[in-house]
């Protein structure tokens, strides 16, 4: 079974994932910046590389070197609006990372993309097929869609790149949702026109299930949706992740 190179191995994506490659027999290596991701993504089950996403170094090129598939789902996401570290990492060090895997004799790029990559207010029901050219306003959904882009576009013979587009990731342990949660309890929350707009997700669960699927049947120079498969309204589905359980 193949070899996967795995960015953020040690992030909320990575610590579903790799148990589920090495249940499917895959190999995994993980990219980490700390003695402390390091330690997580080996207590997971996948052997740590040490290195830094904006500066790869010799180190990555010979994990790549053993490696059939990359995962790449590190991304910088922060309502800081740093612009320069919003494009070094989502965009700059994806394209860094594809070209040394190209030239390393990987064979399959699987990038973690966005669903707001997609430009416009409201969307709904699109399918890929309908996507509208052109780049969103913000700094996440754009840089996300510079690197989409550049990930599409090195699809080749011997070198297949895709991309998947989830929506609001949702599961135990997500940090993003805890400081929501957070402030909640602070009573620091207000819905915004009383909560009712659609919002798209998938549990983290569901995603893990569309990467597996991805790597055995994703089609080369393709971006996929994947979602929970229902519609909701934002009310309805934040109030029921935060909703209480035991």
């Amino acid at each position: 079974m193949s070899k996967i190179f795995l960015t953020d191995g040690s992030g909320f994506v990575g610590q579903y994932l790799i148990p589920q490659l090495l249940r499917q027999g895959y190999q995994v290596v993980a990219l980490c910046r700390s003695s402390r991701a390091a330690e997580k993504v080996s207590a997971l089950g996948a052997a740590p590389v040490m290195d830094d996403l904006t500066h790869l170094s010799q180190a990555i090129a010979a994990a790549l070197k053993s490696c059939a598939v990359v995962v790449h789902s590190a991304a910088y996401i922060d309502f800081n609006y740093d612009r320069d570290k919003f494009f070094a990492i989502n965009v700059v060090a994806t394209k860094s990372l594809l070209r040394l895997a190209k030239e390393n004799g990987v064979k399959r790029f699987l990038y973690l993309s966005a669903a707001p990559v997609v430009p416009g207010s409201p969307i709904k029901n699109l399918t890929e097929d309908q996507a509208a050219a052109g780049l969103p306003r913000d700094l996440y959904p754009r840089t996300k869609a510079l690197a989409e882009k550049a990930v599409l576009v090195a699809n080749e013979a011997g070198f297949l790149t895709l991309a998947l587009r989830p929506p609001a990731i949702w599961g135990p342990d997500n940090h993003h949702l805890e400081e929501v949660l957070d402030r909640v309890r602070a009573g620091q929350w207000r819905w915004i026109g009383g909560g009712h707009q659609v919002l798209s997700t998938i549990h983290i669960n569901n995603l893990v299930a569309a990467i597996l699927a991805a790597l055995e049947r994703g089609r080369g120079g393709e971006a996929y949706f994947v979602t929970d498969g229902d519609q909701r309204s934002m009310r309805t589905s934040f109030s029921t992740i935060f909703r209480p359980t035991g």
